[in-house]
């Protein structure tokens, strides 16, 4: 079945394309200041890793939680660049729940990264959903962490196989 891409958003710093689907699964590429390329979560659609590839020179692919290997380990590999894991959130309802613009991942609620805390980020690009940006990030990512425990009955209630 053909990937079919929801929606495209641009930035100075790169791009992100969001697939049409339940989950809404979001790719990101974005270039550092050192005109080197990252490819965060990615799914291979020809059309955005080609938009993705003019971009700059191919430093890394980021996987933003250990399950979700998407297209991540062969992109690095067929690019030469390292595969990276680090934590996750997300900006859909089954993240959030319906509460916030930012949540924790479900498996992750009941005891949550704590080292997410530690960033005071101008810019959210999620694995799922729409990104994040602007002086309120660092507030909306300390929300997700604080709320983490507190919101998992109604993140188990968005879940795709609960019913809703």
């Amino acid at each position: 079945m053909p990937r079919v891409i929801k929606t495209y958003d641009e930035y100075e710093f790169g791009l992100s394309w969001v697939l049409e689907e339940t989950m809404q699964r979001a790719s990101h590429a974005i270039v550092d200041d050192a005109g080197k390329l990252w490819l965060i979560d990615p799914v291979a659609v020809d059309e955005a890793l080609e938009r993705a590839l003019e971009l700059g020179e191919p430093a890394g692919v980021l996987q933003l939680l250990d399950r979700h290997n998407r297209d991540c380990a062969q992109l690095a590999e067929q690019l030469g660049v390292p595969h990276i894991e680090v934590p996750v959130v997300g900006t859909n309802d089954y993240y959030t729940g319906g509460a916030g613009r930012v949540g924790m991942h479900p498996l992750l609620r009941a005891v949550p990264p704590g080292g997410v805390r530690e960033y005071e980020p101008e810019h959210l690009l999620m694995g799922h959903g729409a990104g994040v940006h602007g002086p309120d990030t660092p507030a909306e990512l300390e929300r997700a962490h604080a709320r983490a425990r507190r919101d998992l009955p109604r993140v188990l209630l968005k879940l795709p196989f609960s019913g809703s």
